[in-house]
């Protein structure tokens, strides 16, 4: 377990399975009469994994098939009161959010083993490429998040922070637009939305789908139809449909519903209150 000589601060996750060397100092300063900066030093020549399964809020969701598997690392200067910036180049196994991703573990702000990762351009697949994510990836002992954008389908949404799990992801939304037309080659058509200032979930099941939570008090906004629409209630978004429950206003006329169903060019509801 990594910690400091006077205990200031705790790494919550440990370096596993460790074998190696212990250099207590050069072989030719046994006497110690030279001041070498790098001694005490220890050099791992096996394979080493670091687990996330302790985190406070989150430590259920990342078991032991979440890890950080490392070659072999050098760690110096083990006699200083403070830990050292550790970093070392590894592999993040993530359960299947993710494949395999090659960068480096450091030393976080938060003193805990993790990773800040700077994403390509083109983003990378997650959740066995139902969805791709863009900009930035982060692992500290508050879990596994990133900062950036999520692409879902014809969906865009834009977070701060959106905490990734085996089975969900999930973030409180900046803005995000759902574009007209279909996914690739599937069948349905999706509205054209404008979205700000809702908490959202994706879902990684079998029928997957993305939750938007509408709150009127946190000035919740959803447009739809170039904002000749606008919607007041939770919506869905799934392979086959968009959906809410609510009420939508449009031509200075409200409408209740328990369902209202959009595409690209049509709005049903079933069952509609006037107010």
């Amino acid at each position: 377990k990594m910690m400091t000589k006077n205990n200031s601060k705790d790494s919550y996750n440990y370096l596993f399975n460790i074998g190696g060397d212990l250099f207590i100092n050069h072989p030719k300063n046994k006497s110690s009469r030279r001041q070498l900066p790098r001694f005490p030093s220890f050099i791992s020549k096996k394979s080493t994994k670091v687990y996330f399964d302790l985190p406070q809020e989150y430590g259920e969701e990342y078991d032991s098939t979440f890890y950080f598997s490392i070659d072999q690392f050098r760690i110096d200067s083990l006699d200083k009161s403070s830990l050292p910036k550790f970093e070392f180049p590894g592999t993040f196994y993530s359960n299947n959010i993710f494949d395999p991703i090659e960068t480096n573990l450091i030393t976080m702000p938060d003193n805990s083993l993790g990773f800040n990762m700077k994403l390509e351009e083109k983003g990378i697949p997650a959740y066995k490429k139902k969805i791709n994510v863009y900009n930035n990836l982060l692992m500290d002992s508050t879990g596994l998040y990133m900062s950036g954008n999520i692409k879902y389908k014809t969906t865009m949404l834009f977070s701060d922070r959106i905490r990734l799990f085996p089975d969900s992801l999930t973030g409180g939304l900046d803005k995000g637009f759902v574009y007209k037309g279909s996914h690739k080659n599937e069948k349905f058509n999706y509205p054209p939305m404008e979205l700000s200032d809702l908490d959202f979930t994706y879902y990684n099941l079998n029928n997957d789908y993305v939750y938007l939570n509408y709150d009127s008090t946190d000035n919740s906004k959803a447009y739809v139809y170039d904002k000749n629409v606008e919607v007041f209630g939770d919506i869905i978004i799934s392979p086959k449909k968009v959906t809410s429950e609510g009420e939508i206003r449009t031509n200075n006329s409200q409408f209740v519903s328990d369902n209202f169903s959009f595409s690209d060019e049509l709005l049903i509801s079933e069952n509609t209150d006037v107010i």
